[in-house]
């Protein structure tokens, strides 16, 4: 294993960041099996992106920088490549955040087996295929937010990313304007692969193959943006003085 990689693991040893994602998203499709009633499927995966995702890559940055914010130990002497050690971190960012999206996807899956399709049909690919994108396209966030926690605190790494995501980005995916606010890009992705509105609400005529080039394009550009993110906050990190 990378040994920087593995540095950042053992410093998250027994500490609550390993299980956040998994504690939030567990809490979360349960709460969202208890309000919801003839909407199941659709509110599942629309609290997700809207709610869901925003809290567990606020949170998980938020502690992951709080490992090392209060450590007054500089690092610059030494012969290690900071970069690798942002890279890491970000790295560990992204497996919590998959660990959040394989469990919606294993729900989804659940409730389509016990509870079949009493509810507006969300096909069992539609649902694994939107879980995988719903991945791809939040990772950008990773870095951003990673890079955002280190330089304020909890509660306005939350606000920012609430701020971002459920209000402008829900907000904005309503207008014409969307393909140019990344943040939106999920709540739009719901409507044109799972037919479910940025309002929360179902749409029964969108055809997904219409909307192949938006999808596609969404995709490329966020993984673009991960990487562009990666590398300019890492510049950052290698120039602080105190790690």
């Amino acid at each position: 294993m990378n040994p920087y990689l593995l540095t950042e693991r053992l410093k998250t040893n027994r500490l609550f960041v390993r299980k956040a994602s998994i504690y939030i998203s567990l809490i979360s499709a349960i709460i969202i099996f208890i309000l919801s009633t003839n909407y199941l499927y659709v509110h599942l995966f629309s609290w997700w992106y809207t709610i869901v995702i925003p809290i567990i890559t606020s949170y998980t940055c938020n502690l992951l920088s709080n490992i090392d914010k209060n450590k007054h130990s500089n690092l610059k002497p030494l012969p290690i490549d900071l970069s690798k050690i942002w890279f890491a971190k970000i790295r560990i960012g992204s497996t919590y955040l998959l660990y959040s999206c394989s469990i919606l996807i294993a729900v989804f899956l659940c409730f389509k087996f016990i509870i079949g399709d009493n509810y507006p049909n969300i096909s069992y690919h539609k649902g694994i295929g939107f879980g995988i994108i719903l991945y791809i396209c939040s990772l950008w966030q990773m870095p951003l937010f990673l890079f955002i926690a280190y330089n304020t605190n909890l509660f306005y790494t939350l606000l920012t990313g609430i701020l971002f995501n459920t209000i402008i980005g829900t907000i904005i995916a309503s207008t014409n304007y969307w393909f140019l606010y990344p943040c939106s890009y999920l709540s739009k992705l719901g409507l044109y692969i799972l037919n479910i509105n940025p309002s929360g609400l179902f749409e029964k005529d969108i055809d997904i193959s219409d909307y192949f080039i938006e999808i596609s394009s969404c995709i490329i550009i966020s993984i673009a943006l991960f990487v562009l993110l990666s590398r300019q906050t890492s510049k950052w990190y290698m120039k602080r003085e105190v790690l």
